[in-house]
């Protein structure tokens, strides 16, 4: 049909070309319907009403009931003002007549149900304006059309089997009954039911509009869906806890535990996932808009499933049972978002490490060095605009401290400095190395967007592969662990995903397509990175938290102290249907 729609396209101004493009789209089960912007550029644009009442008049004339069909749908959308009374009048008629005599030849003319991926439309200011500033409007059409026509055989595809590493979600939870409701009294959460579907859906087949993110990770959102239905179903507590928005959104969400662990410290190193989390930070990220939500909980907060232990001995083992598991359930019972996984490190992932040798009379020296992942990703360092200088002469280093001074300004990083922007507290306390952290995921990001369009357009893994050999080393190593969804799989088939565009013809004209289409995003989050990243902390500064009594250990304020976790963490589950957007 698209083919369809830019037949002897040489002869179509550009205008006329790109309504038929887009109406095509249409009924391919690309997009079901305009987008906003789309709507709106349209109507700002020269010459709009008589391109569409010129493809009106033409479609009576020659009989063609989609050409008329179409161009009536436009006028509706845009609002266009049919200057003949009589055509006003006879128009909703005619489309009657048209859908009737397409339904008789049947012939597919309304928009398709999408899959569940969002595609976002490939304007003609997008892949198709940038081949037609080079080459011309029949070339831009010609690879239009190549590239919306590509199937799903190039689109990345992940095994389920390899990316959750425990048992479904039945099996885990066989046999178990389903428990009382944490909530006993009536809170303030939508009382919508969550509608379990037990079959992932498919993405769309036709990738042509799609963003990178939607392209390597639609199908893997997808699953994760799949995953939290079935938590809904079979995981006792899951279906209280969670914001029901939520369990069907379009987020990717992942909780981050820095353990407080290092070499530095060897007598205590067990490399063993477990000790104090310093590091508690929630990240979403949506594919199809790359807006992206970093929530950072402190460690010395209360939390009431802990009861006396603050909520950074969740990953010490202090309160037994499942160390990651429990994890989740405190932070899901906090905040309402449902986590998809899980990643824990330690300081030695993130400033590098030297390994330790022994030789054949027992004495010690160090090994190779091990850098850390910021000077794997990004080995130039990262901008950070410190916003006043940090002095603290309490910086831990090993069993001992030393004084750390940063100064005020934009500057710089390499690994060891960005851990030590990271960790640094005695200034500012808990609140400041919060905002640090999120400084820090936000250059990171930044860094990584940019160059990852680079990557698509050569189809280069040199980073990917540095990148898996650090997070499979990391594993051997003790440093990292993930609760059942393995992240490392997850690169993995984005580099195997990567390779087999690159190594085909057509994949090529994909990639480039896929790079051209995430310009606008990487666009804003490198020149407006506050409109698509929220960072949001809980302080004493913006009302969020007060003390326990006379204690260092930190509440939500107007919590109530009794009750079940989900009553209290009511303050916080609000301000987190604020940054989703949930009413």
């Amino acid at each position: 049909m698209i083919q369809e729609a830019i037949r002897s396209s040489t002869n179509l101004s550009p205008l006329t070309l790109e309504l038929r493009i887009l109406a095509a789209r249409f009924r391919s089960a690309i997009q079901a319907s305009p987008t906003d912007r789309e709507i709106n550029n349209l109507k700002r644009t020269e010459g709009i009403q008589k391109a569409v009442m010129d493809e009106l008049v033409a479609g009576v004339r020659s009989n063609d009931h989609l050409r008329t069909w179409d161009a009536a749908m436009w006028i509706k959308r845009l609002g266009i003002e049919i200057p003949d009374a009589q055509t006003r009048q006879d128009l909703p008629r005619l489309i009657v007549e048209c859908e009737q005599a397409l339904d008789a030849k049947g012939v597919a003319y309304k928009p398709r149900k999408r899959g569940v991926v969002r595609r976002r439309a490939m304007q003609f200011g997008g892949a198709a304006a940038a081949v037609t500033a080079l080459a011309g409007v029949g070339k831009a059409a010609k690879f239009a059309y190549e590239v919306m026509n590509s199937r799903t055989q190039a689109v990345i595809k992940y095994d389920a089997n390899a990316i959750f590493t425990g048992p479904s979600m039945a099996d885990k939870y066989k046999g178990a009954t389903q428990t009382k409701p944490i909530v006993e009294e009536p809170i303030e959460e939508p009382t919508a039911e969550v509608e379990p579907v037990l079959e992932p859906e498919e993405s769309s087949e036709i990738i042509g509009n799609a963003n990178m993110a939607e392209f390597f990770l639609g199908d893997l959102l997808n699953l994760f869906k799949y995953r939290r239905q079935e938590r809904i179903l079979f995981e006792p507590g899951a279906k209280e806890r969670l914001i029901p928005a939520l369990v069907g959104g379009d987020q990717i969400t992942f909780l981050y535990l820095g353990l407080d662990e290092t070499r530095e410290r060897k007598i205590e190193f067990l490399g063993n996932g477990r000790g104090r989390s310093d590091v508690i930070m929630l990240v979403s990220f949506n594919p199809h808009t790359f807006k992206t939500i970093a929530i950072s909980i402190p460690r010395d907060m209360y939390t009431p499933r802990l009861g006396a232990n603050k909520i950074n001995a969740m990953t010490a083992g202090v309160v037994g049972g499942d160390i990651r598991e429990l994890s989740r359930t405190v932070v899901e019972e906090l905040t309402g978002v449902p986590i998809d996984g899980i990643v824990q490190t330690n300081i030695d992932t993130m400033q590098g490490f030297n390994g330790i040798r022994s030789n054949q009379w027992g004495s010690e020296h160090p090994g190779i060095y091990y850098p850390g992942i910021f000077d794997v990703l990004a080995p130039g360092g990262l901008m950070i605009n410190v916003p006043k200088q940090i002095i603290d002469n309490q910086y831990p280093v090993g069993y001992g401290i030393k004084r750390l001074v940063i100064p005020q300004g934009p500057q710089r990083m390499n690994g060891q400095q960005l851990t030590e922007y990271a960790r640094t507290r005695h200034q500012e306390m808990d609140f400041g190395r919060s905002n640090n952290q999120r400084d820090v995921l936000l250059a990171l990001v930044k860094v990584l967007a940019s160059d990852a369009k680079d990557y698509l357009l050569s189809g280069d893994t040199g980073k990917l592969d540095l990148f898996i050999s650090f997070l499979e080393r990391e594993e051997q190593n003790g440093n990292i662990h993930y609760n059942e969804v393995n992240f490392t799989e997850i690169v993995r088939t984005i580099r195997s995903g990567l390779v087999k565009l690159r190594d085909d013809p057509q994949g090529k004209a994909i990639l480039t397509t896929i790079a051209l289409n995430s310009t606008d995003e990487i666009v804003t989050l490198l020149n407006n990175p506050q409109s698509v990243f929220s960072s949001f902390g809980l302080s004493f500064e913006n009302g969020m938290l007060t003390n326990v009594g006379s204690t260092t250990q930190l509440r939500l304020a107007a919590s109530p102290m009794g009750g079940s976790p989900i009553q209290y963490s009511q303050p916080l589950r609000r301000k987190v249907k604020e940054l989703f957007g949930i009413p």
